[in-house]
């Protein structure tokens, strides 16, 4: 996980390909690579430190916009894939590809971006004073909504904190509990957590 990230540089790099097999193909309108910026970085990859390589492949119409994109290649990161997607979806526009009669048509074109958090956007995590006794990190209460089977139906933070995703251990479906009854009957119910942190000098 990344913390203490002072400013954001992405670094991007974009290759034009094409429809393949002979037919039409659309060129973009300036460099692809200028149609994302560092506030197109998905915050969650930001926060898992998620980095890599989209080839995407889009569908355009016979104005040159995108009417549909798909990945052909993954990252490893569903943020990261799925940004790439809306990015160029938003911001990508094209020059429609033509017929032998001149007709413009509909097309084909396929990039590829590289999303990169450089090591000097990066510093590191901020003092923390102790001169006064321990220091709270954060302290936060969730609430988990579970079925009559224990499992997770919905999470949610009831005190506001620092913490990050404090309801990732408990997505839709995990088995957090065993079966719950009330009067002999299956119920639904509700777990609440209270996770904190704090530091304090060594002895």
């Amino acid at each position: 996980m990344m913390t203490g990230i002072a400013m954001l540089m992405l670094l991007l790099q974009a290759t034009g390909g094409g429809g393949g097999g002979g037919r039409p193909v659309a060129t973009p309108v300036g460099n692809p690579g200028e149609w994302f910026s560092t506030d197109n970085y998905p915050p969650d990859a930001i926060r898992k430190g998620e980095e890599g390589r989209v080839v995407y492949f889009v569908n355009i119409d016979t104005s040159g916009t995108p009417t549909a994109c798909y990945i052909l290649t993954s990252s490893g990161s569903s943020s990261l894939d799925s940004g790439t997607c809306a990015v160029v979806m938003a911001k990508g526009h094209f020059k429609p590809a033509h017929d032998a009669a001149g007709k413009a048509v509909a097309s084909t074109w396929s990039s590829a971006v590289r999303w990169e958090i450089p090591e000097s956007s990066v510093i590191g995590p901020p003092v923390i004073d102790l001169s006064h006794g321990s220091a709270a990190q954060y302290d936060e209460t969730i609430e988990i909504s579970l079925d009559p089977d224990g499992k997770v139906t919905a999470c949610k933070a009831t005190q506001p904190s620092n913490a990050v995703d404090p309801c990732a251990d408990y997505s839709a479906g995990a088995q957090v509990s065993g079966p719950t009854v009330k009067d002999g009957k299956p119920v639904a119910s509700v777990m609440t957590k209270k996770i904190s942190l704090s530091i304090r000098a060594a002895d």
